[in-house]
């Protein structure tokens, strides 16, 4: 909440213009082609920043600020060598040809509906649910097929999820006093002893123990040892020793919390292990691809986060694969059915609570808009700006993007005083909420690769990404609200500050009458205009979420080039003006009118642009954890109503999510109809 009690608002820095209907390619025009050059003059709106990242310390701030990086606006001098501060040097500014023609090519592929180049299949799709994975043990079965040995998996599901609580590290003796938190205690030492830690036995290892049932709580695993050939009347399991967490401590005492991890696990066998095959597509094993694409990954991602968490895990479980460990490895499971009771789909992970990897991709969302390179067919951003193609001839672009030239001689007057220190600026993450269209008008949760509708039922989600992402102009951009002290988290810059012209050129060449006067409808930004009277332009440059980089261009003149032979028979270059058609040939009339909507610098006058926060001090992920509510449903009346927390994927609800093109978010329709729970 903000002051007064109001409740804080505000517009989410990016949105998405959907992609339009169908894709467009290229059909073969005839007539006349075009080679010349383009000449426009670009007006930074707001501060502007481009890199030069020739020196992460330009204004030598790593002495003073562990791992603050600080960078000054590109030019072409070499920083890397500079022993002193950049900051009274003032190397004159320049714009790189690179940064403008990237950012032509991605509003040229929204307006002539080509397809989208920069879709990003390296990364894995993930999110956090507070889904419990389930204890399973991996079966690994080799069999001989045509001669052939063929290596198959299977998934079983254990007798019992056992506790193995010791005394301490590297100490196998039970300890049977520290299960359950006496009445009255505020804290207990032994809740901070990692009794998890056994050098003596391995992640996976196949262990005897004796079985305890409790009346509250999993069972426990009590007098374990490596499991031998007699091991008569004991129980059969297979240790998961898992990772530390972090530390907490109860705040009355200072002790250690109770809650702190202090326990491995024992999944122990069950004693008819083909009656606990858990069949996956109606299979009852699947192939070492399957098993690779479902939990490799979600090593690989704890490998990205936190180095060595699962390093051993992961060391045991390649020996598994192998065949040199033992028949079976523990793995924790779970199950998505989309129709009954059939598993369409498995997740794995080594850990209960966990991320979820999806096996579909961000370019299985973008439906018709998938990338030329694997395409026979070209589309009109492709065919202009050129791309490589796997296994076919690439395209060369037909376009070259000169680097833009500064106007103003005093390079003084192109900056302020001194650097300014942002904000930290976040790592862009794939918000289903965000990032993808709501899947049906009574889905209530989703991720990409399904939903859960009101009545808890999970569906396969089909949907597409929301469009393609564009950050909005702050009309009321002020520059104290994107500053903080310098910290390792943040950066300081040295921006152009607006008002700061730069002449460029295009040159093109073979250009259709069509390819050109579009190009030049978009050099414009479809506003023909005084430079100066702009109502539309574009975000150019870093720092777009805080409102840098509005940029406002104007074509001055656009000259055709032709080779003429003069009457002394020599070779003459002339050059012709051209006046472009104004008249917008653009076939999809809904992408224009968005198109004109993202451009426009004041849409958003008064309105508050900033990451999403519950309050001005907030941080971001405060606004996410609040977003995903739990709910539950009461059996008797069929009312919903908020929890505190949810419990499994199928209570879990997007109160808010994000539609295309409208600047604030919406509120789910479910969400009003919950009660809250006192």
């Amino acid at each position: 909440m903000g002051a007064n009690n109001k409740e804080y608002t505000f517009v989410n820095p990016y949105n998405f213009i959907p992609l339009g209907k169908g894709r467009s390619f290229v059909k073969e025009e005839s007539g006349k082609k075009y080679t010349g050059v383009i000449n426009y003059t670009l007006k930074t709106v707001t501060p502007l920043f481009i890199p030069n990242t020739r020196s992460e310390d330009a204004f030598k701030m790593l002495k003073k600020y562990e791992k603050h990086k600080s960078y000054d606006f590109f030019s072409y001098r070499d920083l890397s060598e500079l022993e002193d501060s950049v900051e009274k040097e003032l190397p004159k500014p320049v714009i790189p040809g690179s940064e403008m023609r990237g950012m032509l090519r991605n509003n040229y592929e929204i307006l002539t509906n080509s397809c989208i180049s920069a879709v990003d299949d390296e990364t894995l799709l993930s999110k956090r649910t507070q889904e419990k994975y389930k204890a399973g043990l991996l079966e690994r079965r080799v069999s001989v097929k045509d001669g052939k040995e063929e290596v198959r998996y299977r998934l079983i599901n254990v007798r019992d999820d056992c506790l193995l609580r010791t005394e301490g590290a590297n100490n196998l003796t039970d300890a049977l006093g520290c299960w359950d938190e006496k009445p009255g205690m505020k804290g207990r030492r032994e809740w901070g002893i990692k009794c998890y830690i056994q050098d003596s036995l391995s992640e996976g290892e196949k262990v005897a123990f004796d079985y305890k049932g409790r009346d509250r709580g999993k069972a426990l695993a009590l007098n374990v040892e490596k499991a031998e050939k007699e091991n008569l009347g004991r129980s059969i399991g297979y240790l998961l020793k898992g990772e530390t967490g972090p530390e907490m401590k109860n705040p009355s005492t200072g002790l250690p919390a109770k809650q702190n991890k202090h326990c491995a696990h024992v999944f122990r066998q069950p004693d008819d292990v083909d009656k606990q095959v858990i069949r996956v597509c109606r299979n009852e094993d699947f192939s070492q691809d399957y098993l690779t694409g479902i939990l490799d990954v979600v090593l690989k991602l704890y490998d990205k986060n936190k180095a060595g968490a699962y390093g051993e895990y992961r060391t045991e479980y390649e020996k598994f694969k192998e065949g040199k460990g033992n028949q079976f490895f523990p793995v924790y499971y779970s199950t998505l059915s989309y129709s009954g009771n059939k598993v369409d789909s498995l997740m794995l992970s080594p850990a209960c609570i966990t991320r979820e990897i999806y096996t579909r991709m961000l370019s299985d969302m973008v439906g018709d808009k998938k990338s030329c390179e694997k395409s026979g067919k070209l589309c009109p951003a492709c065919a202009l700006f050129g791309t490589f193609r796997d296994g076919k001839e690439s395209v060369v672009s037909r376009i070259r993007v000169a680097d833009l030239e500064c106007l103003e001689q005093d390079n003084r007057k192109c900056f302020d005083a001194a650097p300014v220190t942002l904000q930290p600026l976040a790592q862009p993450r794939f918000n289903p909420e965000f990032y993808m269209k709501k899947p049906d008008k009574d889905a209530v949760f989703w991720t990409y690769e399904y939903y859960v509708d009101s009545k808890g039922h999970v569906h396969k989600n089909m949907a597409g990404v929301n469009g393609r992402k564009f950050y909005w102009h702050h009309a009321d951009f002020k520059m104290e609200n994107c500053t903080a002290e310098p910290n390792k988290m943040n950066k300081t810059i040295r921006p152009l500050k607006k008002n700061i012209y730069f002449l460029g050129k295009i040159y093109f060449h073979d250009l259709s009458e069509r390819e050109l006067n579009t190009l030049c409808y978009l050099v414009n930004a479809g506003d023909d205009e005084e430079l100066d009277k702009k109502h539309h332009g574009y975000k150019l440059g870093a720092a777009k979420p805080l409102g840098f980089g509005s940029v406002a261009m104007q074509i001055n003149n656009v000259q055709l080039r032709q080779i003429v032979q003069t009457e002394n028979e020599t070779i003459d270059l002339k050059e012709i003006p051209y006046q472009p058609d104004k008249q917008n040939t653009l076939v999809d009339s809904q992408v224009v009118e968005d198109f004109q909507k993202m451009t426009d610098f004041k849409l958003l006058s008064g309105e508050n642009v900033s990451y999403p926060r519950r309050h001005p001090n907030d941080d971001i992920f405060g606004w996410f954890a609040a977003n995903h509510k739990g709910y539950s449903k009461n059996k008797k009346t069929g009312q919903n109503r908020f929890v505190n927390m949810p419990q499994s994927r199928d209570t879990m609800l997007f109160d808010q999510y994000l539609k295309p093109m409208e600047p604030k978010t919406v509120t789910n329709e479910l969400g009003t109809k919950l009660s809250i729970k006192n």
